[in-house]
């Protein structure tokens, strides 16, 4: 499923973001667990990054990681009901 705008992930495996930290923009890396929330994506591209936040910190994200590297939450609540 390509990330959509307010969905939520939560990651199970790590993967690298870019984020800005000091006024520079850095890669880091982002733990298996940690829940990132998609504020922008733009367009049907899955390959394309994505505008989000983790850990109250704004990021850029690879859609592709939040596909096959993460489930949305939403889907995790309608599995288990």
């Amino acid at each position: 499923m390509i990330p959509r705008k307010g969905q939520t992930y939560k990651l199970h495996s790590e993967v690298v973001a870019i984020q800005r930290v000091g006024g520079r923009t850095q890669a880091v890396i982002l733990p298996a667990g940690n829940v990132v929330k998609v504020i922008k994506f733009p367009s049907d591209h899955d390959n394309r990054m994505a505008d989000a936040l983790c850990n109250g910190k704004d990021i850029v994200i690879f859609g592709l990681d939040l596909q096959y590297r993460a489930e949305e939450l939403g889907a995790i609540a309608k599995a288990a009901s």
